[in-house]
C-alpha cells in the first residue's frame, strides 16, 4: 500500500517564497516573507487556519506588484481558498498553473494587464465561487467547454476586456450564479438569452452592456426570481421590451439604454415597485408617456431621451417624490411641462430639451435645489422666472436657449453663484443686461446669442476670471465694446 506523504508545513514558506521570487515588488509590500521563518502565519497579506495553521488566503490588492504572472511554488498552499491579486500591473498570459490550485473558492486577478486567450476550464476547479478577471486585456473568444462543471460559482466577471465571439452555451450551466459581468467587450450575435442567460435562475445582477449583442429580447426574464439589476446598453438588440419584465418583483435598476428598442414601454412595469433606476434612452421607443407612472413612486433616476415617445407629461409625475435626475430630452412631448414636477423636493437635475413644449416655465422650478435645468429647443413662452434662494444655491447648468421667452432678465440671476453654464440664446427677450452680470464667479459660458438684447454691455461682464466663451452677437446692443472685455484672459470665444 502507498502511503502518500503529507507536506511539511515549510513547504508553504517555500512555495510562497518561489512565488515571491518573480515578482517585482517595488515598494517591499513583501519584505516580511523570510525564508527562514518555520511559518508563514505572520506575514503580511496572508491568512491562515486558526486550528490547522495552514495557508488559506494570498490577499496582495493594489500593492504595485508588477512581472509576469507565474503562480509557479502555489502549488504547495494545499489547502488554498482565496487568491486576490487584484489592482496590480501584472502582465502576460493567464498562467495555466492557475488550475491546479484544486481547493480555490476565490480567484481575483482583475485591474491588471493580462493579456492572452482564456486557456482554462472552470470545471478544473471543483469548488471555485469567485471568479474575477475584469479590467484586463484578455482577447479572443471564450472557450465553449469553460464553463462545464460550474456548480459551485457564485460571481463570474470577465468585464472591460477584449473577448469577442459568442458568449459560451455552456454558461447556462452555473445553476448558482447570482452576479454576471461580460460588460465592455466585444461579444456580438444573438446571445440566446432563452437558453443562455434566461436559465440562470438565482442570478441578481446581470451585466451584458457595451458590446455588440444583437436580435431581440424574448418573454422569460421573470425566471429570474431574484433579479435586481440588469444593464444591456450599448448593444444593438432590437424589438419589444419584453412584458414580462415587469413581473421580476425585486427590481431596482435597469439600463437597456443605447439599443435599437421599439414599440411602446409595457404597461407591467408598473409593477416594479421597488425600481429606483430605469434608463431607456436612445432607443426607438413609440407611444405617450405612460400615465401609470405614479405607481413607480421609488423611482429616483428615469431617463426616457432620444426615443420617439410623444403626447403631455401627466399630472401623476407628481407621485414620484424620491426623483432626483429625470431626463426627457429629444423626444415628440407636447403641452405644458407640468408644474407637479417639482413635488419631488430631491430632484437635483431636470433635461426637458429638443421637444415641442409650450406655455410658461413653472416657477416652481426655479424654487428647486437644481443643479441642472435644461429646457432649450421647445415653444415656451412667457418670461423667466425669478431664481430663489435654493436655486442660487445650487444651479450649475441652465439652459432655456431656442425658445420664444420674452420679458426682461431677473437681475437675481447675476447671483447664481455656482453656476458654469448659462444660456439664454435664441429667444426674444428685448432685454438690457442686468449689471448684476458681472457677478459670477464660477461661470464658464455665458451665450447670449440673438435674444434681442437691448442697452450697454455692462463693463464687468468678464468679471469671472473662468469664463472661455461670452457670444453677444445677433443682438441691438448699444455703446462701446467696454476695453475690461480684454483682460479677460480665460476667454477663447467671443
Amino acid at each position: 500500500m502507498k502511503i502518500e506523504a503529507t507536506p511539511n508545513l515549510n513547504d508553504e514558506v517555500l512555495g510562497l517564497i518561489v512565488f515571491k521570487s518573480r515578482l517585482v515588488d517595488p515598494r517591499d509590500h513583501l519584505e516580511s516573507w523570510k525564508q527562514e521563518d518555520e511559518f508563514p502565519c505572520s506575514w503580511s497579506y496572508i491568512e491562515c487556519d486558526n486550528d490547522n495553521h495552514r495557508v488559506t488566503a494570498v490577499a496582495l490588492d493594489g500593492l504595485g506588484l508588477t512581472g509576469k504572472l507565474v503562480v509557479k511554488g502555489l502549488e504547495k498552499l494545499q489547502f488554498l481558498r482565496e487568491l486576490s491579486l487584484a489592482g496590480n500591473n501584472f502582465f502576460g498570459g493567464v498562467d495555466p498553473e492557475f488550475f491546479r490550485l484544486q481547493n480555490l473558492e476565490n480567484l481575483n486577478v482583475s485591474n491588471n494587464n493580462l493579456s492572452g486567450n482564456v486557456p482554462f476550464s472552470v470545471s478544473t476547479l471543483p469548488n471555485l465561487q469567485f471568479l474575477d478577471f475584469s479590467g484586463n486585456l484578455i482577447s479572443g473568444s471564450l472557450p465553449d467547454n469553460l464553463f462545464d462543471n460550474c456548480s459551485s460559482l457564485r460571481y463570474l466577471s470577465f468585464a472591460g476586456n477584449r473577448l469577442d465571439g459568442q458568449i459560451p452555451i455552456s454558461l447556462r450551466r452555473c445553476s448558482v450564479l447570482n452576479h454576471l459581468n461580460l460588460s465592455s467587450n466585444r461579444f456580438s450575435g444573438d446571445p440566446d438569452f432563452a437558453h443562455r442567460i434566461w436559465t440562470l435562475t438565482s442570478v441578481e445582477s446581470l451585466d451584458l452592456s457595451n458590446n455588440m449583442l444583437s436580435g431581440s429580447i424574448p418573454g422569460g426574464i421573470s425566471e429570474f426570481l431574484n433579479l435586481k439589476h440588469i444593464d444591456l446598453h450599448g448593444n444593438q438588440l432590437s424589438g419589444s421590451i419584453p412584458e414580462d419584465l415587469g413581473l421580476c418583483q425585486h427590481m431596482n435598476q435597469i439600463d437597456w439604454s443605447k439599443n435599437q428598442l421599439s414599440n411602446e414601454i409595457p404597461e407591467s412595469l408598473q409593477m416594479l415597485k421597488e425600481l429606483r433606476f430605469l434608463n431607456l434612452s436612445s432607443n426607438l421607443l413609440t407611444g405617450n408617456f405612460p400615465e401609470w407612472i405614479d405607481q413607480m413612486s421609488s423611482l429616483e433616476y428615469l431617463d426616457f431621451s432620444n426615443n420617439g415617445l410623444s403626447g403631455t407629461l401627466p399630472s401623476s409625475m407628481a407621485a414620484l417624490k424620491s426623483l432626483v435626475f429625470l431626463s426627457l430630452s429629444n423626444n415628440k412631448f407636447t403641452g405644458a411641462i407640468p408644474g407637479s414636477l417639482t413635488e419631488s423636493s430631491s430632484l437635483s437635475v431636470v433635461r426637458l430639451s429638443r421637444n415641442r413644449f409650450n406655455g410658461s416655465i413653472p416657477e416652481n422650478l426655479f424654487n428647486q435645489s437644481l443643479d441642472e435645468l435644461n429646457l432649450s429647443r421647445n415653444e415656451l413662452s412667457g418670461s423667466i422666472p425669478p431664481a430663489s434662494n435654493k436655486l442660487m444655491d445650487s444651479i450649475k447648468v441652465l439652459d432655456v436657449s431656442a425658445n420664444y421667452l420674452s420679458g426682461r432678465i431677473p437681475a437675481e440671476m447675476g447671483l447664481l453663484s455656482k453656476l458654469t453654464y448659462l444660456n439664454l440664446s435664441y429667444n426674444q427677450l428685448k432685454s438690457n443686461l442686468p449689471s448684476e452680470f458681472g457677478y459670477f464667479p464660477n461661470l464658464t459660458v455665458l451665450d447670449l446669442r440673438r435674444s434681442r438684447l437691448i442697452g450697454l454691455i455692462p463693463r464687468d461682464i468678464c468679471e469671472s476670471d473662468r469664463l472661455n466663451i461670452l457670444q453677444l452677437d445677433g443682438n441691438s446692443l448699444s455703446g462701446h465694446i467696454p476695453h475690461e472685455i480684454g483682460n479677460c484672459s480665460s476667454l477663447f470665444l467671443l
